[in-house]
């Protein structure tokens, strides 16, 4: 029997060794599993990261580029409203003048703007030009000037006010309505509000 006992502790014993060793080699293998599941999910985090990181650029660039082509859409229909506004207005002011230029008051006003004008002419004989409608009052024109002149009808001159042409000098002095309005709608444009 002593050798069955030594027997069975010679198996116990060799039992137990393959038991430590099995349990040695499936701790390992669990180990590198672990090591080989951690590695691959950090593998899996890394590109879903960068992936998230490429496609969240991608969208921002996209909507980047379509906040700027709306704000420039909404710049352009902004510039379009102004301009189309600054026109309106300065017709409707243009209007105005020529619907002026018909009246006593005007007539008057055209008079007083010639005679004061006169002293700052230094030609001996200047060309007043003058609308169709003002040229009907040519000696009246001659004598609010208060000198040798020669009034002129301009057909361009539509709006009103008038001209002094200085040919010895080669001056010319353009005191129409027109002239006056153009000059306003540059300073409009340049200066208002619309440009904040």
């Amino acid at each position: 029997m002593e050798q069955q006992e030594k027997l069975l502790k010679f198996k116990n014993a060799v039992f137990r060794e393959v038991d430590a060793k099995t349990e040695q080699i499936r701790r390992e293998a669990d180990e590198k599993k672990e090591q080989a599941i951690r590695k691959f999910t950090e593998q899996l985090d890394r590109s879903a990261s960068e992936e998230i990181h490429t496609k969240t650029e991608q969208i921002r660039q996209k909507f980047s580029q379509e906040t700027a082509k709306c704000s420039l859409d909404a710049k352009r229909n902004l510039l379009a409203k102004r301009s189309e506004l600054t026109q309106k207005l300065f017709d409707e002011t243009a209007e105005k003048l020529a619907a002026f230029s018909k009246t006593a008051e005007y007539q008057e006003l055209l008079l007083k703007k010639i005679a004061s004008f006169s002293a700052s002419v230094s030609a001996d004989k200047p060309e007043l030009l003058v609308g169709a409608s003002d040229f009907q009052n040519k000696t009246a024109i001659e004598k609010a000037f208060g000198r040798d002149c020669t009034v002129v009808c301009d057909a361009a001159i539509t709006l009103g006010g008038f001209v002094v042409r200085d040919a010895e000098k080669g001056l010319f002095y353009d005191e129409t309505f027109a002239q006056k309005l153009a000059d306003q709608k540059s300073y409009f444009i340049e200066h208002s509000i619309f440009n904040d």
